[in-house]
């Protein structure tokens, strides 16, 4: 998946707000990648864990999707029509939930 700033239509005041207030709830990573992104504009996972030593390309995804989740990103597709609404992900199988949950404790507790 690919992401971009959100576009704040001139408004650059929601973005650190944005940022200030997840504060709370971020990892390190997280606030680390929202700031690299902000100055730069660039979002490549891969670019994002060379310039800030993050231990893994998943831990960029992460970072990433979370800030997605909280508006200050937008997911998009690369070979989509100009305009064209992001497609939702297909929702997980019961047998791909109980696989995750083998192996994470958050997804087992959810299910439980």
């Amino acid at each position: 998946m690919i992401y971009r700033l959100k576009e704040f239509k001139g408004d650059t005041i929601p973005v650190p707000q944005l940022v200030f207030s997840k504060l709370g709830i971020a990892e390190e990573y997280n606030v680390r990648v929202a700031l690299y992104v902000l100055a730069t504009g660039i979002t490549d996972p891969e670019k994002l864990c060379a310039d800030l030593k993050l231990r893994s390309k998943m831990t960029a995804e992460s970072a990433l999707s979370f800030w997605a989740g909280a508006g200050l990103l937008e997911r998009y597709e690369e070979n989509a029509a100009p305009g064209e609404e992001p497609t939702a992900p297909a929702p997980m199988t019961w047998s791909e939930i109980a696989a995750a949950s083998r192996t994470d404790p958050m997804i087992s507790s959810l299910i439980d």
